[in-house]
């Protein structure tokens, strides 16, 4: 008899590890079927041991150890995803098992029994790579590269290095962080190798999923796999180049549990496969510059801190008398609007970027200066308004909660409310009013639900000559280059307190000027902050110097590594759970405070901080206190956000 160990690969696993007794023993690495509560779970085998060597721990374990009916195991994916896999769940503090319920699709575990995935020999060792020319693990070193340009350069950077991993009968693995992007990848590597470029990503059925997971397999060709990161672990065992572009994107952080960084798991995947790594970017993430300054990783080519060939650029200081109206407010100046009527003189397309949906991001009281505030969540509530809705509504972008504007305000009943900042809504009317004849589109959360909707709006503004596309971030994933591009408002951005924030803006502005072919304008009430200038004349070396001064001075990554802890309950009941764990943690010093949205869905939200030196993280007993943590307790590690 054996004892099987294993890690159920589903969300809802109550523990790390589950063991069971089995007649048979199954190589560890194999994925099998395994009860579990009432029903069944596929798990990833991690031990088998004969049973007589544990036999009085068994007869003394307080539980009953279930028996365990082993169909065929299948191999889905390489040991050394599994490797990367529990590096990457020791890292964040998160149980395995969930961490692979993340990195392998949905369509492939389900048709884990097919007979076409290639079944796992029951009693071999986990280990089935490798030639006898592949160095051990102990003697690989690393080779991760940064390729910091703009993205013509990188695309037919990675040409080139496709004929090259080619020719030495190599495939290449190109992780992108959406699925619009593979699509755009596919469509630019493709010409001459059509058949040997393939595409994997949610957005396609699951019969499509499967069938190009297995072409990708099945293939004796070198192969192009361009995939988001959940399908990066398929098992080809000939890959030594995986490009991540985009690195900077927030697309590779799992909003949902199990939360890990995938640019993490991607590098470890790297390291256990052998494979170079390029890290590649228009503006690679300060923590990735950082760790180039130190010589800790390399440069493919010498990083471009310069944009080339930049468009007209204006910065239009809206706090300028020039640029008040009567009321003080004023949503188009002078500038923009002799930038709309010159598109409209050459027929020339524009597009418009406006940081935040609805007609204002924030609505406060003239007498008591209160702000309004969801009924639901106390998150600061955007007017918009409708024709269909009855006319002008308060709605919370943080919970969803909607309620009519026609109220006074609840600390002083006074009915002067009033709105500020500019929304895409207040924007959209504006140029409606000042153009009744130029053809509108506008992108974004509220107008655009699908993706096969926001590339259909695209169509038709591309094909209208003269016409203006109004959009949010929603709307970079897919805006073409456009001859003029202006920023109505992104003030908004500035007052966020996020440690993140100017990266964030940096980035946007950046995805905007290499866009735009002629003029690029910005209007904002923040025109001598100094990453719109560092930006806008293309010498952000001066941002990166500037951005990690100031994480050092205040021990942010990448000077330490920041595990942020949140409780959400009643006030009282929040208050004790963290008063409680501030116990069991104090020596590694935390820090407890309310939540950016202190309430969410009626409870209290707090957060407790703790802050351990790189070199120290993971630190085990740190890791195994969060890993035991009741499922009520959600643990991030290096969150996106402190907020």
């Amino acid at each position: 008899m054996f004892i099987i160990t294993v890690f159920p690969i589903t969300k809802g696993a109550f523990k790390e590890r589950l063991s069971y007794w089995s007649s048979h023993q199954v190589s560890p690495g194999s994925v099998i079927k395994v009860p579990f509560r009432s029903g069944s779970v596929l798990a990833l085998v991690e031990s088998s041991s004969d049973a007589s060597a544990a036999k009085s721990d068994i007869k003394n374990a307080s539980f009953v150890t279930r028996k365990l009916e082993v169909t065929t195991p299948y191999k889905i994916v390489h040991p050394e995803c599994i490797k990367a896999a529990e590096q990457t769940a020791y890292y964040f503090a998160e149980p395995l098992g969930t961490v692979m319920k993340a990195l392998i699709p949905e369509a492939i575990l389900s048709e884990a029994t097919i007979p076409d995935v290639a079944p796992a020999d029951s009693v071999t060792d986990t280990d089935t790579s490798s030639d006898n020319d592949t160095p051990d693990e102990d003697e690989f070193i690393p080779e991760v590269l940064t390729f910091q340009s703009h993205n013509q350069d990188r695309y037919s950077t990675y040409k080139g290095i496709v004929r090259e991993e080619f020719a030495r009968k190599k495939s290449v693995l190109l992780i992108v962080p959406t699925t619009v992007h593979v699509e755009m990848f596919k469509e630019l590597l493709k010409k001459g190798i059509d058949d040997y470029v393939v595409g994997l990503h949610s957005g396609l059925s699951k019969k499509a999923q499967k069938e190009n997971w297995d072409k990708a397999l099945r293939e004796d060709h070198p192969m192009v796999i361009i995939a988001t990161p959940m399908f990066m672990s398929v098992p080809r065992t000939d890959i030594s180049t995986i490009i991540l572009d985009r690195e900077s994107s927030r697309s590779y952080i799992n909003s949902f549990p199990p939360y890990i960084d995938f640019r993490t798991h991607i590098e470890y995947y790297a390291q256990h496969m052998h494979a170079r790594l390029i890290l590649a970017d228009t503006l690679l993430r300060v923590e990735t510059l950082y760790r180039r300054e130190r010589g800790e990783i390399h440069d493919l080519f010498p990083p471009s801190f310069r944009l080339e060939n930049l468009p007209g650029t204006i910065i239009v200081d809206m706090t300028e008398k020039s640029h008040r109206e009567k009321d003080g407010f004023r949503v188009l100046s002078e500038e923009l609007i002799s930038m709309i009527e010159y598109s409209q003189k050459k027929k020339e397309n524009m597009f418009i970027f406006c940081a935040r949906r609805g007609l204002s991001p924030q609505a406060v009281c003239g007498d008591c200066g209160s702000t309004v505030l969801c009924t639901h969540c106390s998150a600061p509530v955007v007017l918009h308004n409708s024709k269909n809705e009855g006319g002008r509504y308060f709605l919370c972008h943080h919970c969803g909660h909607k309620r009519s504007a026609m109220e006074c305000c609840k600390k002083c009943t006074s009915w002067k409310l009033i709105t500020l900042g500019i929304g895409i809504d207040t924007v959209y009317e504006e140029i409606e009013k000042k153009f009744p004849d130029v053809k509108l589109f506008k992108i974004d959360k509220d107008s655009v639900k699908t993706e096969k909707q926001a590339k259909d709006i695209i169509k038709q503004y591309e094909r209208t000559p003269g016409s203006i596309l109004i959009g949010t971030e929603t709307a970079l994933t897919f805006l073409p280059p456009v001859p003029h591009i202006a920023i109505a408002s992104m003030d908004s951005l500035f007052s966020l307190p996020d440690f993140r924030v100017n990266e964030r803006i940096a980035h946007i502005l950046l995805r905007l000027i290499y866009r735009a072919s002629t003029y690029f304008l910005i209007q904002t009430r923040n025109a001598h902050v100094p990453l719109l200038k560092q930006i806008t004349t293309g010498t952000f070396v001066d941002f990166y110097r500037d951005e990690i001064a100031v994480r050092k001075a205040i021990n942010y990554p990448p000077f330490s590594v920041q595990i942020k802890i949140t409780v959400e309950d009643t006030r009282e009941k929040a208050a004790d759970e963290m008063e409680r764990l501030h116990h069991i943690l104090e020596q590694w010093k935390p820090m407890v405070f309310p939540a950016f949205i202190p309430t969410q869905r009626g409870k209290a939200v707090l957060h407790m901080l703790i802050s351990v030196p790189p070199e120290q993280w993971p630190e085990a007993r740190l890791r195994d206190t969060l890993v035991a943590l009741p499922h009520e307790f959600m643990v991030k590690v290096n969150p996106e956000s402190l907020l």
